[in-house]
């Protein structure tokens, strides 16, 4: 009876769960940051986020009143985001919904728009995720009056123009710090003015319908094809009135071909197709911007057009020919921001010596079967997460590499043995994978803020790095991480790292002084062997790091046929360090840091 009383009593005095949180919402800015939140319990409780891009600040831990720091990374991308961190006590859970805004994005599809004497509706097309403000300038407020506005466009009714000349008018479509300007062209005759007489001679014989000698833009328009229009005349110096003959979808083969003269022409918006050899051998032709319609050209469409500089292909851009811009020996610029694009084998080779190129490709392969110059700049668009395993892998050609935001690792070898002499690291960066950047021609590196260990052998054999910034947060230093990197003069390992690995920087040649920060807890087997150069090694740990027993040969030897240069450590340790395992070999070198005059 008692003992059950007792049992009774004791239930009875078990306290129920009690889990209070203080917030149930937190909005973070698209630039991320840090907030707190705030929660009292009675019991041991654990803390966890639904998303990788939101992390509490630690996950676990008894009773009391807590805060939490959340952690939110910064939003790359055009579209809000979302998560829940829930708090759990025992049976009892809470969650707090976590939000987070997105880049800004305000865009136009074209800039110009161009409408005859008549007036009437143009709809402009745009892509925006915020409000914005449609401003006409005051000289055009008179005839310029905007109809609606959405996400998707704005649409403008244009008077009547009554001028003897053409007039243009200028919007200003701004929001959340953003801008651009749409501008408003209106002709105050239904005629097309030609820069080149020839020309207009040629397409008023196809098109003058009314014999009055003008072609207007309604007979532009009415065009469906020019075939046959040019006969073998190729001395034509200029065709920006292309512009206005709407009624093209496909600028047909060879249209162009040979016009050795043409400087600059305009493309419709409504071209879908430029066909084999278009503009074959345009020698003069330094520019052509293409129709956010088109989705092919085909092959050699552009073969030979020697003065073009550049190239931006539109997003819906499905297919470039074989050998489409071949020999475009002053290209140096090239823009692919379609993701589902096929590039025909050959369709920049022969191109500029050094080539800008900007796309989603990020592969020596996918590179190597369209473009070959002697050295290629790589940038590579949002979108990206991880750059594969062996990517860029001995490629001779990569000079330099821009990572964008969004990428999170780097894979296995990604750029051993290139050329690359340099990339940006952003600190969106997770991960750098073994042997990443051995043997390429990297000149310096600064690690991003979320990398927390450094390879094996990830720059083994740079010999011209130069220069390594390594961020707080670093815990470790992978065996041969920077051996043989022989332009290496010095390097600050921050305070944080723990573990130096095995030959780290074996062989630096031309390594001067280090310092070895007073967390670092355990050093490699061999780790400045055969740095020949080394003045002075400062180690800042009052207990002598453990060094690695290395193989066969007992202790590691760390300082094997490097200079015999004084060793620095605290006054209090210095006997310490002269009996320890694998320092005592050192004992005759080890010194005092008082005594240490730089």
């Amino acid at each position: 009876m008692v003992i059950a009383a007792a049992l009774v009593l004791t239930a009875s005095c078990v306290r129920p769960t009690e889990l209070q949180v203080d917030e149930t919402s937190v909005s973070f800015t698209r630039e991320g940051g840090t907030q707190a939140i705030h929660f009292t319990t009675n019991k041991s409780w654990t803390a966890y986020s639904s998303a990788q891009w939101c992390t509490v600040s630690v996950a676990s831990g008894k009773k009391g009143a807590i805060s939490l720091d959340l952690k939110a990374e910064p939003n790359t991308s055009y579209e809000p985001r979302e998560c829940t961190v829930t708090v759990k006590a025992e049976e009892l859970s809470r969650e707090i919904h976590i939000s987070q805004g997105m880049v800004s994005r305000l865009e136009i599809d074209q800039d110009l728009y161009e409408i005859d004497i008549e007036g009437g509706r143009i709809e402009c097309k745009m892509t925006t995720n915020i409000e914005y403000d449609v401003i006409v300038d005051s000289q055009s407020a008179g005839w310029i009056h905007k109809d609606q506005q959405s996400s998707e466009s704005i649409v403008f009714i244009i008077d009547a123009c009554d001028l003897m000349v053409d007039r243009e008018g200028k919007v200003t479509v701004e929001g959340d710090g953003l801008s651009c300007e749409i501008v408003i062209h209106q002709y105050s005759t239904k005629t097309i003015s030609f820069a080149d007489a020839d020309l207009k001679s040629a397409l008023a014989a196809a098109f003058d319908k009314n014999d009055d000698g003008e072609i207007s833009m309604a007979e532009a328009a009415s065009a469906t094809s020019l075939d046959g229009v040019f006969g073998e005349n190729r001395k034509y110096t200029s065709f920006d009135e292309l512009r206005y003959f709407t009624g093209l979808t496909e600028i047909s083969d060879n249209l162009f071909s040979q016009w050795e003269l043409l400087s600059s022409v305009v493309l419709p918006e409504t071209i879908v197709t430029i066909g084999e050899r278009a503009f074959n051998q345009c020698k003069s032709l330094n520019g052509v911007e293409l129709p956010g319609a088109l989705k092919e050209i085909k092959n050699y469409a552009f073969n030979e057009c020697i003065s073009l500089t550049s190239v931006s292909f539109p997003e819906g851009i499905q297919r470039i020919g074989y050998y489409a811009y071949y020999r475009c020996t002053s290209l140096y610029s090239i823009t692919i921001p379609s993701r589902k694009v096929t590039i025909e084998s050959g369709s920049f080779f022969n191109c500029s010596n050094t080539v800008d190129v900007t796309t989603y490709l990020c592969t020596k392969e996918a590179l190597e079967k369209f473009i070959r110059p002697e050295h290629i700049n790589l940038t590579i668009l949002p979108g990206i997460t991880v750059i594969p395993a062996r990517a860029l892998m001995a490629y001779p050609q990569l000079a330099s590499v821009s990572l964008p935001e969004t990428v999170k690792s780097l894979g296995d070898y990604a750029f051993a043995l290139s050329a690359l002499t340099s990339i940006n690291l952003p600190d969106s960066i997770e991960s750098i994978g073994y042997q990443t950047f051995m043997g390429s021609s990297i000149n310096s590196i600064i690690f991003p803020k979320n990398i927390t260990k450094i390879p094996d052998y990830a720059f083994q054999s740079c010999s011209s790095l130069a220069s390594i910034v390594i961020h707080d947060g670093v815990t470790s230093i992978g065996n041969f991480a920077f051996s043989m990197c022989s332009a290496l003069s010095d390097i600050a390992i921050p305070e944080g790292v723990t573990s130096i690995g095995d030959h780290a920087f074996q062989s630096c040649s031309g390594l001067s002084s280090i310092v070895i920060p007073s967390s670092v807890t355990r050093l490699g087997g061999r780790v400045f062997a055969v740095c020949k150069e080394l003045k002075s090694a400062t180690i800042l740990a009052k207990t002598p790091p453990v060094i690695a027993e290395y193989a066969s040969f007992g202790a590691g030897g760390i300082f094997l046929q490097a200079a015999e240069c004084p060793i620095f450590v605290p006054d209090e340790s210095v006997e310490a360090y002269k009996a320890a395992n694998g320092w005592d070999e050192y004992a005759d070198r080890i010194k005092p840091l008082s005594e240490k005059t730089n």
